[in-house]
């Protein structure tokens, strides 16, 4: 008895596997795949973008020591063209993915949906940025999304806050050195001092 039930419970899931369908275009649940959220695999697609990105971006650099802003933060370039590398931090920073977590879908930054493979494309002679996404937004999805935007930017070229200290002559401290030393050794010393904590800290200098 209890083996006829399990059976027949077993042919009824079946069965209502075999009329589910998508509100959107009545595709057959057995014929495409698990329904998300009532949608079939392509009409969930077609109706959740995976990639949202803002059309154009401004890019702000320093006209004076070559730092760009990266919301609200100068950062130094690290190597290679200045506005290549601004543009891809400053796109990366502004870029969001679609993820379905607990039921509910969030629109989060690329460090948190690891599983989304991103590619990002500088154009710097038309000002361009051509960005590339590959993944799933819901757990319930066969094949990831395969999407491509487009944004523009413009540079805006600024001074930053620690060259315009410079340049009105603004200094935290006055350092006296006493005691027989050359000129040039001080100097070298102090410049080296300055460079290290350069490194860690943009307002450092002499």
């Amino acid at each position: 008895m209890v083996a006829w039930e399990a059976s027949l419970n077993l042919e009824e899931k079946r069965s209502d596997v075999m009329r589910r369908f998508c509100y959107r275009c009545g595709a057959l649940e057995a014929e495409q795949g698990p329904l998300i959220n009532g949608l079939c695999q392509r009409c969930f697609a077609e109706e959740n973008r995976l990639l949202h990105v803002p059309q154009e971006l401004e890019i702000i650099i320093c006209g004076r020591c070559g730092a760009y802003m990266v919301e609200g933060k100068w950062h130094r370039v690290s190597g290679g063209d200045l506005v290549t590398e601004a543009a891809k931090m400053v796109a990366l920073s502004s870029i969001r993915l679609a993820h379905s977590t607990l039921g509910e879908m969030k629109l989060l930054r690329p460090e948190d949906v690891p599983k989304v493979a991103l590619s990002v494309r500088v154009r710097p002679d038309d000002g361009i940025i051509d960005v590339r996404a590959t993944g799933k937004i819901h757990e319930l999805q066969t094949e990831p999304q395969i999407e491509e935007a487009h944004m523009t930017f413009k540079i805006k070229r600024v001074t930053c806050d620690a060259c315009a200290l410079k340049n009105v002559h603004h200094y935290e401290a006055i350092v006296q050195v006493r005691g027989k030393f050359k000129r040039s050794d001080i100097v070298k010393t102090l410049e080296r001092i300055a460079a290290e904590a350069g490194n860690q800290e943009r307002m450092a200098f002499i």
